[in-house]
Order: C-alpha cells, then structure tokens, then sequence
C-alpha cells in the first residue's frame, strides 16, 4: 500500500502563507526562523521577530500590500511567542490587538476599491484572546471575546452567501465558538439549569472543517515552522503527529494549530500504513474533549471508517456522539436523513415541499450553498411554488451510479398546453441525494 509522509499531508496549508520577504534577506530571517522553531528556542525567536518589526519599512509604494502582510505577519507570530511561550501575558493581548488593527486597516482599504457584499474576515484573533483568558480561569472576559466574534462571522458568512460562495462554507467556526461559550456556561452551572446556546448541530451539512483551516492559516504564518520541532522527528525524518499533539501543552493556541495537521492528515488516512493518524486523532479528541473540534474530528472520523469498510469503528463513534449530544442536551444530526435516500425520494421532498411553499424546505433538497436556486424560489414566492408542485410528476432514470445521477421530468404548462421535458442531475453527498442542477 502506498506510503504517504505525515508532512506531505499538511497540503496547501505550506502554501497558503506567503514568505516574509520576498528578498535574499528574507530567505536569511525564514532560515533562521526554520532553525530556531526546530530547536523550540522561544526567546531567541521574540528576539528577531521584535527586531524585524522595529526596522523601517523600505518596500517601494507599489508593494504597500506585501509589506503590510508582512508586518502583520510578524506580529501575530510574536503574540502567539508571547502568549503561548513566554507566558507574556499581557505582551501577547497588545500584540493580537495591534495585529488585528492592521489587518482590519489593510482590509478597510481594499473594500473601498471594491463592489459587491463586504467580506471582512472576522476578527480570528479574539479566538487566543478568549483563550488566553480561559487559561487564567476569567471566564467573564473569557466570555466576552468569544461574543465579540459572533456577529463578525454571521455577517461574514451573510457575505459570504451573496456572493455565490456560501457553497464552501460550513458552520464550523460559529460552532466552534458557540461551543467554547456553551462549554464554559455548562462549567459554570449544573446540568439541569444548563441551557445551550447552541441547540441543533448538523454535521452532516454544515461541518467543514477543511475551509475552516483555511481561515485559520492566516493567523498561522509560523506554521511552515511549527511542524519543524526536532523532539517529534521519527526516524525517516517526518512528524510524529501522535507525540506532537500529546506532548504540546493544552491550550487554544495548540489546538488550532493541531488541527491544521490533523484535518490534512484525515483525507489521507486511507493511505497511513502505521495507523499513525487515528491515534493522532484519538490524542486530540482526549486533549480536548469539550472542544467542538474534537466533536467534528469524531464524525469525520465515523465518515471516513464508514466509507473504507469498517462500520464498527463508524458506529463506535457515532455512539460516542450520540452520548455527548444528551450529555450538553443538543441535538446532532450526524446521519444521513431517509427522505434524500434516492434521487426519487429527493424529488418526492421537493414536490412536498413546494406544495406547502416552504422555500427553506425546498431548497434542503439543493445541494448546500445553492445560492442560485435560492433566489429563484425567493423571486417565484410561496404561491407560484405552490402551483408548479401541483403539476410535478414523478421523474424517470436516465442513468446513475454511486455518486451521481440523471433524471427525466416532464411538465405540463397550461398557459401554453404543452408537455415540456427538463433534466435533473443529482450528486451522492454522503449517502444524501442532493439536486444538483435542473
């Protein structure tokens, strides 16, 4: 079977982040970086990262951005020193906060050139503020940087919707925060009196941790470094994943950090000969066992041994699920719903639902994110969806297989007493038959 490295897992996350400097003298600063991640000399990396911001910016106009990332680059990289290896704790706090003003100032100036929805990225640095605040145990400030992001991510993801993209996203990131606020509530009461703020999960459609670690990579520039570490170097030189994430310390920082190697890593486990990456998942989901990304590498987990064959690992995690949803009283949709069990069944949905004008219904019969197909049930309205239901009639295979299908429907419209065919095309998403085009 084919061997893939630990590090080659880590994708396009190594290529996500730009170098600091595009020069000869850059190639120095990363080698240098490179060498002292390796040997996890902390203080020594304060010191230059400190002493490449305090030098004069001498990038020409023309490169006005490139300079800017990269001073925001250096930044977040020297809070995340300060307040995860230092123990800085008020350095790191200035730190987060003069990175996120530059990036939010490089972003304000880069939406005025554009039109269309605003996209602002969130402010992903409160994330190791509330982090940092939750090692110290004060939960109230804690609390009160984990709600600061919250409406910052709905209007992002709103944005998001508009402008056709809402197709790549996931709910994962107002998961994960709702999740840390409910954790911390559930801490502070009892069970009984405990009331989450988050109710329902659907994890079958709304979790994507993948694009979540895309969001991420841009508050970890380091992370072409922190993988380095000569302690979890196995024998043939690639990462020993396991080691890394049970020996780093718990804390939010590790944990996004984990997760970008982790994630990668699961969409090669079918290829892990040493089994090395379900034990690394297993370390993860022990290390952070009230973390909603523990949660999502259960399912995903579930998915995946489900889909190579092993239905008792699947099953054991489902369970594992199920248990923690009654434990924090929500509800988790972690299987797939029986009504999207054939491209037939689909299409009973769609006519159901369309018959009782239920727009939000009818458009769950769309694959996810189907902006699209949303403004055209919004523009048609309940009463006009109401009458083209009543003149739906079943739809007839043309051809399928496991993953896609091909459907026939015939229409009758009266105002032209005519019989018009159109086609329907449906793709498998994880054992759900989703409409992808018609």
């Amino acid at each position: 079977m084919k061997k893939i490295p630990i590090l080659l897992c880590i994708f396009s996350l190594l290529f996500l982040s730009t170098s600091l400097l595009s020069t000869s003298h850059a190639a120095s600063i990363n080698n240098k970086l490179s060498d002292l991640y390796a040997a996890a000399d902390y203080p020594a990396i304060a010191l230059l990262l400190e002493a490449e911001i305090d030098k004069p910016a001498s990038e020409p106009t023309a490169n006005h951005r490139n300079s800017h990332k990269k001073l925001y680059e250096l930044y977040i990289m020297l809070a995340h020193v300060y307040a995860w290896k230092l123990d800085k704790f008020n350095d790191g706090l200035a730190t987060y906060e003069k990175a996120l003003e530059l990036r939010r100032e490089e972003e304000h100036k880069s939406q005025q050139k554009k039109s269309g929805p605003q996209m602002t990225m969130p402010a992903i640095e409160y994330l190791f503020v509330a982090g940092m605040y939750e090692q110290i145990k004060d939960y109230t400030r804690a609390l009160e940087y984990y709600q600061k992001i919250l409406p910052e991510i709905q209007a992002y993801n709103d944005a998001l919707v508009k402008s056709g993209q809402g197709l790549l996203l996931g709910n994962d990131l107002t998961f994960l925060i709702q999740y840390a606020i409910d954790t911390i509530h559930l801490r502070q009461q009892s069970a009984k009196t405990y009331t989450p703020l988050t109710k329902k999960m659907d994890l079958m459609h709304e979790c994507n941790p993948m694009i979540l670690i895309l969001m991420l990579s841009t508050v970890f520039p380091e992370q072409q470094y922190i993988f380095k570490n000569k302690a979890y170097k196995l024998e043939n030189n690639n990462l020993d994943v396991e080691s890394f994430i049970k020996n780093n310390p718990a804390n939010t920082y590790s944990m996004l950090a984990e997760v970008c190697l982790l994630m990668s890593g699961l969409r090669a486990i079918k290829y892990d000969s040493t089994n090395q990456i379900p034990r690394a998942a297993e370390a993860f989901i022990n290390k952070y066992p009230d973390s909603y990304l523990s949660l999502a590498t259960r399912f995903l987990i579930a998915q995946i041994s489900q889909q190579n064959g092993d239905t008792a690992k699947a099953q054991l995690y489902s369970a594992e699920l199920k248990k923690t949803a009654k434990k924090r009283n929500i509800e988790l949709i972690i299987e797939p719903d029986k009504k999207f069990a054939t491209p037939d069944s689909t299409w009973e949905a769609l006519r159901k639902a369309m018959s009782k004008g239920d727009i939000e219904a009818a458009l769950s019969c769309h694959i996810p994110g189907d902006a699209q197909q949303k403004e055209i049930y919004t523009a048609l309205g309940p009463a006009i969806l109401k009458k083209i239901a009543a003149d739906m009639k079943p739809i007839g295979k043309i051809r399928s297989d496991e993953q896609t299908a091909k459907y026939r429907a015939n229409r009758m419209h009266k105002d032209i007493d005519t019989e018009i065919t159109y086609y329907v095309y449906f793709v498998n998403i994880l054992g759900e038959w989703k409409i992808e085009s018609m």
